[in-house]
C-alpha cells in the first residue's frame, strides 16, 4: 500500500498548466493562507460582524431604562400686549425659566428586565450567527481550494495524454510511411491527438473558472496572480460517529444561536405579559424663572403610576405575537437539532466512502500504467493494434483524474463534517 501511495504522489507531483511559470516571485497560496486572506477581506464576515455590533448597542439600549431620565431645558421671550386704555399703549414684559427634570420607572413588574434578557441572548445569538459565518466561509474557501486543485491536475493529466497522443501518431505515421501499420492508424491517432487537445482548451478554462470562484471567496478587490499549494496527500482522519454528534451539539453555531433565541423570546414574552401591569416611578423638577432674569426657584418630586386599562387589544395582540414567536423559535431549535443529525450523518457517510475509494483508486492507477506500457509496447514491435493502445492511454487517464477526483472528494468530504460538527 505505501508503494502504491507513493506511485500515486509521484503521479501527481509537479504543478500543472496554470501552476508552471518562469516568474519565481509569484507567491504560493497554502490553505492556510486563503483562510486568513478570506477572513479579513470576505464581505459576509464583515456584514455579520456590523450585524454583532448592532446586537452588543441594543442591550446596551435596553439596560438605558434601568436609569433615570433627565433632561434640561431653558427659555426666554419677551411679550407685546395692547392696552385699552389708553388705546394704542404697548405694554412689554420678559420672561426666563431654566432647569432640570428628572424620571426614573423605579418598577415595571419585570418589564424592562426582561427587555434586557432578552436582548442579552438576541446578542449571544448574533455571536454565534458570526461563528457560522466564519465556519461557512472557511468550508468555502476549502471547497474552492481543493476544486482548484483538482482542476489542475486535470489539466496536468490532459497535457500527459496530448502528449502521449502525439508521439502516438509520430509512431503511426513512421509505421505507415514504412508500409509497416495501416493508414487508418494514422487517421485514428490524429483524432485522438485532437481529441486531446479539445480536453486541454476545457481544462485550461475549468482553471480559470475555479480561480474566480477562489478569489471571490477571498474578497479580492482586483485579481492577484498567485499559484496554490497541489499536493493532494492523503491523511486518514479518524472519529467516531457518536463522537462527531456529540462535538455537533456542542459546537454547531447555528444550533446554539437557535438556542438562544429561543430563551430569547421567551423574555420578550414575559416582558410583554408586564404590559397588562402598573408602571411605578419618580419624578422631579428643579428650575429657576423670573420676569427679567433667574430670579426665583422652583421644583418638585413626586411618585407616578400608570396603568393602560384598554388600549385597543392592542397589548392583548402584542402579547400574542410574541408568543407565537417563542413557539416559532422552539421549532427552528428543534429543525436545527434534526438538521445536525442530518448533516453529520451525511458527511460522516461520504468521507467513510471516499476515503475507500482512494486506495482503489490509487491501485488502479498502477494497473492502468502497465496496461498502457503493455500496449505500447506491443505496438511498437507489431503485434498490437491501435484501438489498444488507445484504450489503454484512455483508461491510464481516467484512472488518474479519478485518483485526483477521489483525493479531492476525500479532502471536500472531511472540510464538510468538520463544518457539520461546528469547528474549522
Amino acid at each position: 500500500m505505501k508503494k502504491l501511495f507513493l506511485l500515486g504522489l509521484v503521479l501527481f507531483s509537479g504543478l500543472g498548466f496554470a501552476q508552471q511559470t518562469d516568474g519565481n516571485d509569484i507567491p504560493v497560496y497554502s490553505l492556510d493562507k486563503c483562510i486568513e486572506i478570506a477572513l479579513a477581506n470576505n464581505p459576509n464576515l464583515g456584514a455579520a460582524q456590523s450585524s454583532l455590533l448592532g446586537a452588543e448597542a441594543r442591550v446596551w439600549e435596553s439596560a438605558s431604562n434601568f436609569w433615570p431620565q433627565i433632561s434640561a431645558s431653558g427659555s426666554y421671550g419677551r411679550s407685546m400686549q395692547e392696552l385699552t386704555v389708553p388705546e394704542d399703549v404697548f405694554s412689554y414684559s420678559n420672561s426666563a425659566r431654566a432647569g432640570l427634570n428628572a424620571n426614573w420607572s423605579i418598577f415595571t413588574f419585570g418589564q424592562d428586565y426582561y427587555n434586557y434578557k432578552a436582548q442579552k441572548y438576541n446578542y449571544t445569538s448574533a455571536g454565534f450567527n458570526y461563528q457560522n459565518t466564519v465556519i461557512t466561509t472557511v468550508y468555502n474557501v476549502k471547497q474552492a481550494y481543493y476544486n482548484l486543485i483538482y482542476a489542475i491536475k486535470s489539466v496536468d493529466v490532459f497535457q500527459t495524454s496530448l502528449e502521449q497522443y502525439q508521439s502516438q501518431l509520430d509512431s503511426a505515421q513512421s509505421f505507415y510511411k514504412v508500409g509497416i501499420r495501416p493508414k487508418i492508424d494514422v487517421t485514428n491517432a490524429q483524432v485522438n491527438l485532437n481529441t486531446a487537445k479539445l480536453a486541454l482548451i476545457t481544462g485550461k478554462n475549468a482553471v480559470t473558472v475555479a480561480y474566480a470562484a477562489l478569489n471571490n471567496l477571498l474578497g479580492l478587490p482586483n485579481p492577484v496572480n498567485y499559484r496554490v499549494d497541489d499536493n493532494l496527500i492523503f491523511e486518514e482522519y479518524n472519529i467516531t460517529m457518536d463522537a462527531a454528534m456529540s462535538q455537533a451539539y456542542q459546537n454547531r453555531p447555528d444550533y446554539l444561536a437557535a438556542k438562544a433565541n429561543t430563551v430569547s423570546a421567551r423574555y420578550s414574552l414575559s416582558a410583554q405579559k408586564s404590559n397588562y401591569l402598573p408602571d411605578i416611578g419618580v419624578n422631579a423638577s428643579y428650575g429657576l424663572s423670573g420676569p427679567n432674569g433667574l430670579n426665583y426657584q422652583n421644583g418638585s418630586v413626586g411618585v407616578s403610576a400608570s396603568w393602560t386599562l384598554f388600549d385597543g387589544l392592542s397589548t392583548e395582540m402584542r402579547y400574542k405575537e410574541a408568543k407565537a414567536n417563542y413557539q416559532s423559535y422552539q421549532y427552528l431549535e428543534e429543525a436545527a437539532r434534526q438538521n445536525i443529525i442530518m448533516d453529520v450523518t451525511q458527511a460522516y457517510s461520504t468521507l467513510t466512502q471516499s476515503g475507500e475509494a482512494v486506495p482503489v483508486s490509487e491501485f488502479s492507477v498502477t494497473q492502468a500504467q502497465e496496461n498502457l506500457d503493455l500496449a505500447l509496447g506491443r505496438y511498437k514491435v507489431g503485434i498490437g493494434s491501435s484501438l489498444e493502445v488507445t484504450d489503454a492511454e484512455s483508461s491510464f487517464s481516467s484512472a488518474k483524474l479519478q485518483y485526483a477526483q477521489s483525493l479531492t472528494n476525500y479532502k471536500i468530504a472531511l472540510a464538510a463534517l468538520l463544518k457539520a460538527m461546528g469547528t474549522k
